[in-house]
Parts: C-alpha cells; sequence; structure tokens
C-alpha cells in the first residue's frame, strides 16, 4: 500500500466508532480536545455524562487512533465505552 495514502491504526480498533454515528451521547464525563493528538495543551471543556453531541466526522491521530470530530470544531474520544451512539 501507498503510505502516503493509507493510515495506520491501533490494534483493538473493533473498541472504537470508525463509521461516523451521527450524534453520540456521553456514557461518561470525558474532556474534549482542540486537537486530535490528546494531551494537556489541546484538553477543553468537560462533556458531562448523557451530553449530546452531532459528529460530522472521524478523523485519526498520528498514532492511529479514531477521534470523533463534533460540530462546534472540537474532538472526543471515539472509544465506545466512553461514547454511544445516540
Amino acid at each position: 500500500a501507498n503510505k502516503g495514502i493509507v493510515q495506520q491504526t491501533i490494534n483493538n480498533l473493533e473498541n472504537y466508532y470508525t463509521v461516523n454515528p451521527g450524534s453520540i451521547v456521553m456514557k461518561k464525563d470525558d474532556n474534549q480536545y482542540s486537537s486530535v493528538e490528546f494531551n494537556s495543551t489541546t484538553r477543553g471543556a468537560l462533556q458531562k455524562k448523557e451530553t449530546v453531541n452531532k459528529v460530522v466526522g472521524i478523523v485519526y491521530s498520528k498514532s492511529g487512533v479514531p477521534r470523533l470530530k463534533l460540530s462546534n470544531h472540537f474532538y472526543i474520544s471515539a472509544k465506545k465505552n466512553i461514547v454511544g451512539k445516540k
């Protein structure tokens, strides 16, 4: 495969949303981030459990971890134990 057009992903991909779920509900409190690279510098507001968010796309971090891009232009984890399809 051409490395310029292929994204390497993590091994446990089945634990993440890899297709846009449309809308999600937070299963537990978690922060949103201003970048797909989650760290203390990019950490934003806390999304509380039961909060509903519109997802506009799925993007991947440099290390191949899927992230959900929200309609507010922030990113949140795509882990199925943190967010659920609404």
